[in-house]
């Protein structure tokens, strides 16, 4: 009897303790395994590798087949009357060639209403989605929204871009390099976009742009019935 109660020597206590637990998971663990057995576990999805390519296709700088000295106008026939802008394809060739393109039909778009290829002319029966009087008027959005482009972006030509009076066409963009089919014109200095959109040109016939700028307008400056840009009419200018 004495002997039972002496203590325990401490590799005594520790040879105890490993049976005790060793017996404790023999019998509790396949009843805890089988309910996690039965759980699946979805894996997490592989993470797409970043882009790295250069932001949209772009076009190479093109040949727009004009004599020394000749000039490209796109005449905006708008529902309220036209606008004459004079591109200036030296500063922003492939920004010219691509508004030029999309105007006559002459490159291939997604459009975002039905996610079709085509190349038809962009600009028809298009919106000015957006009007802010004394800022600019906006238009050039295939699905009408404000939120909708050619399905491609093109690289910014915005380098010294200055906006400092009205008529200034230049292309719209949601952030750097994300320019498409979106433009819009000038109603007057706008300093603090200085070096962030590409210019296009200039345009003339601004008491057009000031009454598109002039109609009842919603939410988010959206003009509540939107004047049309019926078409964008490509000439040559000597």
């Amino acid at each position: 009897m004495a002997d039972r109660h002496r203590p325990l020597t401490r590799q005594a206590w520790a040879a105890r303790l490993l049976t005790v637990t060793g017996l404790f998971f023999a019998l509790a663990l396949p009843a805890f395994a089988a309910p996690l057995a039965a759980v699946s576990v979805p894996s997490r999805p592989a993470l797409p590798a970043p882009d790295t390519s250069p932001p949209g296709p772009g076009l190479p700088v093109p040949d727009l087949g004009l004599a020394p000295g000749e000039r490209l106008v796109a005449v905006l026939v708008t529902s309220l009357g036209d606008v004459r802008c004079t591109l200036d394809h030296a500063a922003s060739p492939v920004s010219v060639a691509n508004f030029v393109a999309l105007a006559r039909g002459e490159r291939e778009w997604v459009d975002p209403v039905d996610g079709e290829s085509t190349r038809r002319p962009l600009y028809d029966g298009t919106l000015f989605h957006r009007v802010v009087p004394g800022f600019l008027v906006q238009g050039g959005d295939p699905s009408g929204t404000g939120t909708g482009g050619p399905g491609y972006s093109l690289v910014d030509e915005a380098a010294g871009s200055v906006f400092d009076r009205p008529g200034i066409l230049a292309l719209a963009n949601r952030g750097p390099n994300t320019g498409g089919s979106q433009f819009f014109v000038t109603l007057g200095p706008a300093r603090h976009i200085d070096g962030r959109y590409t210019p296009l040109g200039t345009c003339t016939n601004l008491a057009v742009l000031e009454r598109i700028a002039a109609v009842p307008r919603g939410e988010r400056n959206r003009p509540l019935a939107p004047p049309v840009l019926r078409s964008v009419r490509i000439e040559k200018q000597s």
